[in-house]
């Protein structure tokens, strides 16, 4: 499972949770597969000491993203952010939240150009 990889020894879950808990929120759904709920479980249980305390949510794992949306759809009560497993950002996800409340917005992404080419 990509989110449970080591990235400085912490696992990329934890970078994304403090994300989410510097931007404010104060909920998550954590989707695994069952073969590594296990593993998610203890982690987030047992190790993970931030104010968030994900639901986790088995889901199969050939789904993709749209397709786990679907599973969970009855879990989604408002506006929700989806955060790729092997995401580490320094973005505050609260400013694009803000953006898509003030427009009204059905769907925001945040999405990154290529890097500029650097000539010698």
């Amino acid at each position: 499972v990509k989110s449970m990889l080591p990235v400085a020894n912490t696992p990329l879950i934890a970078f994304q949770l403090h994300l989410l808990e510097r931007s404010g929120f104060k909920e998550a759904i954590v989707t695994t597969s069952q073969a590594a709920y296990k593993e998610m479980w203890d982690y987030l249980t047992q190790v993970h000491k931030g104010s968030i305390v994900p639901e986790i949510c088995v889901v199969d794992e050939e789904l993709e993203t749209a397709d786990v949306l679907r599973a969970i759809k009855d879990k989604i009560k408002k506006d929700f952010v989806v955060i790729s497993g092997d995401l580490i950002t320094d973005v505050f996800v609260h400013h694009l939240a803000d953006v898509h409340r003030i427009n009204d917005a059905t769907c925001t992404v945040l999405l990154r150009g290529p890097k500029p080419e650097v000539k010698p």
